[in-house]
């Protein structure tokens, strides 16, 4: 079958993406229009003007890209040679391929951020696994929070710390619960983790579930307890109370990198050489429910606290550090090192390189007024930190992040 000069896409993504499906729409909209034009179709249900459209067995377009998809939908497609791309570790894909954020990168970021904070005790929390049918319901194996536990585990292992793992009932498929015993079951939980302990939820959602349960129980997040999450779901961050740290769904790289495979398939080419792409996942945005520091010695806490208050607005040395301290700069690095994993100028640029993301994400200043209230010498010496840091220049990172 000739691939016709506008092909008919479907795409279909579940009514949880929230903002990220805007995004992942960008992703394959962009490649669209570098590469030629799609018809795009997205699935709708009826309303009073608009006509119902279902992507599914028998749909008559040229290629979809699918979160999931059911056994039936992949064999008919497959037998009719639609090409297909998935977006999601869960479900069959009869080796059609799929692209995904770099799951296990995730949880060694929340080790990272965590660690960060100074604390010893390290929790993850997931909902369990389900390996048989339910109500004709698929199982769902969690492949994704899997990884992000890998990730997590290991990062905490080369500091010698280790997570306290929890699973907790999944309403979708357990008739038997529903949004308050999940919030009775996250509370218990909760309860039972020592004073100052750094949570990874694997998703946005799901923290903010540990959000409400700390409430009812008394819980400060963040002094008694920090949370990071997956996601960066806007509403579902900004929302909560207290706002959520959580590291950035890759979504529009994923939609693009989507479209470029299935316009490879649309071609014939079925070669690539990842065939399982794994999209780097972040930046971490940084919000109330981590805006703590778990250290207990008084004058590391104090010089760490320093450098995050003025870090973001004074392009400050590890020097500046001995004029606010009676400690020698080795004692200086090696204190901080102790607490934190990473030296003095690690943490300074990690401080400013958050800043700066965040700026770029959410603030209408040009980018030199940017580096001027950073103050960076110029908007280009700014761009070029920015680079090293991420390898994306700075504009490119706003165009795809920007928080309208």
């Amino acid at each position: 079958m000739t691939s016709p000069a506008r092909p008919t896409i479907g795409l279909r993504l579940p009514s949880h993406a929230g903002s990220s499906a805007i995004r992942l729409l960008d992703g394959v909209v962009e490649f669209t229009k570098e590469h030629g034009a799609w018809q795009l179709v997205s699935e709708s249900f009826a309303s009073a003007e608009l006509a119902p459209s279902r992507i599914g067995v028998g749909w008559q377009g040229h290629g979809v890209i699918l979160f999931r998809a059911t056994e039936a939908e992949l064999d008919d497609f497959g037998q009719r040679q639609i090409p297909v791309v998935l977006l999601s570790t869960e479900g069959p894909d009869h080796d059609f391929p799929r692209v995904l954020p770099d799951n296990q990168e995730a949880g060694k970021m929340a080790a990272t951020e965590l660690l960060g904070l100074g604390h010893s005790s390290f929790a993850f929390v997931s909902r369990r696994e389900i390996a048989a049918s339910t109500g004709g319901i698929p199982p769902a194996f969690r492949y994704y929070a899997r990884e992000r536990l890998a990730g997590f585990r290991a990062e905490l292992a080369r500091h010698g710390a280790s997570p306290v793992v929890h699973y907790l009932p999944d309403v979708a498929r357990e008739p038997e619960h529903d949004w308050q015993s999940l919030e009775s079951a996250m509370g218990a939980f909760l309860e039972t983790l020592p004073p100052r302990t750094g949570l990874f939820a694997v998703d946005d959602a799901l923290a903010n579930v540990a959000l409400r349960a700390a409430a009812d129980r008394n819980l400060t997040v963040p002094d008694d307890l920090s949370i990071i999450s997956f996601g960066d779901d806007p509403f579902l961050c900004q929302s909560s109370v207290p706002s959520l740290t959580s590291i950035g769904y890759p979504a529009h790289t994923i939609g693009y990198k989507a479209a470029q495979i299935l316009a490879r398939q649309l071609d014939h080419d079925h070669t690539t050489d990842d065939p399982l792409p794994r999209v780097p996942p972040g930046p971490v945005t940084h919000r109330e429910s981590t805006a703590t520091l778990t250290i207990d010695d008084p004058e590391t806490a104090r010089l760490v606290r320093w450098i995050r208050e003025m870090a973001p607005h004074h392009a400050i040395q590890v020097a500046d550090l001995e004029e606010v301290s009676a400690w020698s700069p080795s004692t200086i690095k090696q204190r901080i090192k102790t607490y934190l994993g990473h030296t003095p100028k690690t943490e300074i640029k990690r401080v400013r390189l958050a800043h700066l993301t965040t700026m770029l994400k959410d603030s209408e200043k040009s980018l030199g007024e940017i580096a001027a209230a950073m103050r960076f010498p110029s908007a280009h010496e700014m761009s070029r930190f920015f680079f090293r840091e991420t390898g994306e220049n700075p504009t490119s990172y706003r165009s795809r992040n920007r928080n309208h």
